[in-house]
């Protein structure tokens, strides 16, 4: 058999040592690229770091500008502990290959702990005291006192906002109004509640903050982009109530809409939309929305499609779900294995994308999260590990069940008041899987998070162990070990 076609039929049997054994075994001189990259992954699988990258830079000559050789390079750096050059490795290997989702992964999570050591619980105070010292400077500009311009003021707010994140996007003036847009970014509908909660009480009788974009009064407005002026009137929408979903299909018809590329006629659309109706009520109860080429019957104007919908969920004695931690989903999922999440047959979340991220190895919002000091985390208790349960009981299920809505419970319990502004993180959902119990977590302040739990925890008969939301996380922290 061809040494490395062997080679490579070892590495899928995970024979790393015997491939190791068997490299090294042949003469230097008959040593080629190939079997020292082979050397090295072999190296990277046995946890043998530095001697991978040994073998790695030996042939770095040749293989500087090869996708594979910078994806190994980068993973010995990643788990030797030196994040930074693994970035560089990682990155390099994806702009070799776009096609390299492992490499674009690893790439992103060599980010995934870079916050400065500032939690966002932290990071939000910091910023209201900001906002606190410079509020006269941003109300001269609103009262039109200021002499600086509409750019100057607003590169001096971001000054302020940047001391949170700069992925935070915002509108002021008017009526002392101060508003963060979510602009697509999930994830911050479930962290700028967190901010505006915190606002110091002084300010609540001049400013009104809010967490993300609310329904805007457009009639009478135009929007201009992409060098046409375009009326929301003159924007029709047919609004289809999908029943089962609780949400609307849209079709949406204007013929300047339609002279644009596809592209640009969806991105003016939605950003019209959300402005109409507001990025929460979008977020909530908008389902497909599709370009139509005609004038449908039954089309409205933009302008009254908030109308539309609240009319719809009221007659139908619906809650209007404002909120992102108000509407809770309910999956279920066929187990297939026994590592973790993978045994989970049923669950629930008010932040579904962050579970379908998990399933589908995408990192980018967990690290936006991450660097923003804020955690997407679970924590996970094992069944089997408490003598005390009785899986001949046929009511073992029903008892399990509601010993994980009593952990779930107390976690919440710590936390602090949801909107109070001192909360320290919030529930996500939960999960309940053949072999043990989820609860998902968004935590403000982590280090105080887990102070408080090891009180709590340590009222039940289980080891819990708090992970990252994600594939193949490393444990952040044991509980009852």
């Amino acid at each position: 058999m061809n040494i490395i076609k062997k080679i490579n039929q070892l590495h899928e049997e995970d024979e790393h040592e015997k491939i190791i054994e068997i490299i090294t075994s042949i003469p230097n001189e008959e040593m080629n690229t190939e079997l020292f990259s082979l050397l090295a992954r072999a190296y990277n699988n046995t946890e043998e770091y530095d001697k991978a990258l040994d073998n790695l830079m030996y042939i770095r000559e040749e293989c500087i500008d090869d996708n594979l050789w910078n994806y190994r390079v980068g993973y010995a750096y990643y788990y030797n502990g030196n994040k930074e050059n693994a970035e560089i490795y990682f990155k390099k290997a994806y702009d070799l290959d776009n096609e390299d989702s492992d490499a674009y992964n690893f790439y992103i999570l060599c980010s995934e702990d870079r916050d400065e050591g500032i939690n966002f619980e932290k990071r939000v105070n910091i910023f209201w005291k900001w906002f606190e010292e410079n509020e006269k400077i941003i109300s001269d500009f609103i009262e039109k006192k200021s002499s600086m311009s509409s750019d100057e003021i607003a590169e001096f707010v971001s000054e302020g906002t940047l001391l949170i994140s700069n992925d935070l996007q915002f509108n002021f003036g008017g009526n002392y109004e101060f508003i963060f847009t979510i602009e697509g970014k999930e994830y911050l509908f479930y962290l700028t509640p967190r901010i505006v909660s915190a606002m110091p009480d002084k300010l609540k009788s001049k400013w009104k903050f809010f967490p993300y974009m609310p329904k805007q009064n457009v009639e009478n407005f135009n929007f201009k982009i992409y060098d046409k002026d375009f009326s929301f009137e003159e924007i029709l929408v047919y609004a289809e109530f999908n029943k089962d979903a609780d949400s609307f299909n849209l079709k949406f018809y204007n013929e300047k809409l339609n002279e644009l590329e596809e592209d640009y006629a969806y991105n003016t659309f939605y950003i019209m939309l959300e402005h109409a109706i507001g990025e929460n009520i979008a977020k909530f109860y908008l389902g497909e929305a599709l370009k139509s080429y005609e004038k449908l019957d039954g089309m409205i104007e933009l302008t009254k499609l908030y109308d539309f919908i609240i009319d719809i969920l009221k007659n139908r004695d619906k809650k209007i779900i404002e909120e992102p931690t108000e509407r809770y989903s309910f999956y279920e999922r066929k187990p297939y294995d026994n590592y973790l999440r993978d045994d989970i047959f049923m669950g629930n979340s008010c932040y579904m994308g962050l579970v379908y991220d998990f399933y589908n190895y995408n990192y980018d919002a967990l690290v936006k999260i991450s660097k923003m000091g804020a955690r997407a985390v679970y924590l996970h208790y094992h069944f089997y590990e408490n003598k005390d349960n009785d899986f001949d009981d046929e009511n073992i299920n029903k008892i399990l069940l509601n010993e994980r809505d009593n952990i779930t419970d107390d976690i919440e319990n710590i936390m602090g008041e949801k909107g109070s502004g001192k909360e320290i993180g919030i529930i996500l959902g939960s999960a309940f899987g053949t072999l043990g119990g989820y609860i998902d977590l968004l935590l403000y302040n982590q280090d105080e998070f887990i102070k408080r739990a090891e009180e709590v925890l340590k009222n039940y008969n289980y080891k819990f162990s708090l992970l990252r939301f994600r594939q193949y996380s490393e444990i952040i922290k044991e509980f009852n070990d």
